[in-house]
């Protein structure tokens, strides 16, 4: 922790140069040593120590290539054993501080659930909340990443007083991060129970895949706000969402509360969804409109609604699938998803027919024709 804490600004400097194929690259490095170190430690009968020490050992790894490919892209990087000015401070201070506001309020959201399940539930119940969490937080982190580029290109946007870049931005990336997001929350939201019920027993499937329901849904428009949230940091804006995720939080491990002693781990995925619809559904739209320059109504109608609409078919093509041709292992279950998936582009291409015709297509024949 202390290693990538220390060498993080090095990571900014590949993100705001766009760089994050090398990023990418780099962390598939950083898994790989990871992967290959624990698997060996394991099959020579070493213990959680030596995972540990894989962990650092990547950690390390990842970073010094970190340093040496920004030093390589950036040559005027230095880093300076000197005190820093106080204007400088007092802007990293202004900014990071909420940033850092935002990423407690995060864990207290998420994490908290697992010591309300354990305390107020069963110890054994934490298994089948966790579950059900995971397929929620590993589609989680691949949104993310994509928001993560969205913060570098706001703040070229809002410093040259593009305006109307910054608001394509929102679209596109809007409805970009939906395009990605809602066939997997469906499938999760559809077939979870099944898909739990193959991966880790028929035992797990009704209590973790309904957890998994509730906390889908919550996902289905926390995901619709990933950009505006990328944008609001872009634009030093974000003061606002710190706030708002630290009242989610508190009301969510409030809410946990009270309905997990009553619910069990059904009413702690509720208290978890209650308070981030409403910060979602209500107050991110209201917030975005003003920084891009669109309505609420705009937001959720003409942003929002259009890839809604297209998931409809995929949906409905998911359920039928889910009841006549239930999978029997993972290999029929992913192949079966697959299999329907084209039917959410083919439905995305009909909704946004205008723009494919006159801005995908042409681009896509150029770089064909750029090829030749």
């Amino acid at each position: 922790m202390a290693i990538t804490m220390s060498i993080g600004v090095v990571a900014g400097v590949l993100s705001a140069l766009n760089r994050y194929d090398l990023q990418n690259y780099l962390s598939m490095v950083q898994t790989a040593v990871r992967v290959i170190g624990v698997v060996a430690v394991l099959r020579t009968g070493h213990g959680i120590v030596a995972i540990a020490v894989c962990e650092l050992i990547a950690v390390l790894i990842y970073n010094a290539l970190l340093v040496w490919a920004a030093h390589r892209l950036y040559p005027q990087l230095q880093i300076l054993l000197s005190k820093p000015k106080r204007e400088t401070l007092r802007r990293i201070w202004t900014y990071s501080s909420y940033a850092f506001l935002t990423t407690v309020a995060v864990q207290l959201i998420y994490q908290t659930d697992y010591l309300v399940v354990g305390k107020y539930v069963s110890v054994a119940a934490v298994t089948y909340y966790a579950i059900g969490y995971s397929l929620c937080s590993y589609t989680s982190q691949a949104i993310n990443s994509m928001g993560a580029t969205f913060v570098p290109a706001a703040s070229t946007y809002e410093a040259a007083g593009d305006t109307n870049s910054l608001l394509m931005l929102y679209k596109n990336g809007t409805r970009a991060t939906l395009a990605v997001s809602l066939p997997i929350l469906i499938t999760l939201m559809v077939r979870g129970r099944d898909f739990i019920g193959l991966w880790m027993g028929p035992q797990y499937s009704q209590r973790s895949g309904t957890v998994l329901i509730i906390l889908s849904t919550a996902f289905l428009f926390a995901f619709a706000n990933r950009t505006a949230q990328a944008i609001a940091f872009g634009v030093e804006k974000h003061k606002m969402g710190a706030i708002w995720a630290i009242g989610e939080g508190v009301v969510n491990l409030t809410l946990s509360i009270i309905l997990g002693r009553r619910y069990g781990i059904y009413g702690v995925a509720i208290g978890t969804m209650v308070p981030s619809l409403f910060v979602n559904l209500v107050l991110w739209p209201g917030y975005i409109s003003k920084l891009v320059g669109l309505s609420y109504s705009e937001v959720v109608w003409k942003v929002w609604t259009p890839v809604y609409l297209s998931s409809v078919p995929f949906a409905i093509a998911t359920y039928v699938v889910n009841v006549r041709f239930p999978a029997h292992n993972l290999m029929v279950f992913f192949l079966q998803v697959i299999a329907v998936l084209p039917i959410f582009f083919i439905a995305i291409g009909l909704v946004f027919h205008g723009y494919v015709r006159s801005e995908l297509f042409p681009k896509l024949k150029y770089a064909m024709l750029d090829r030749k």
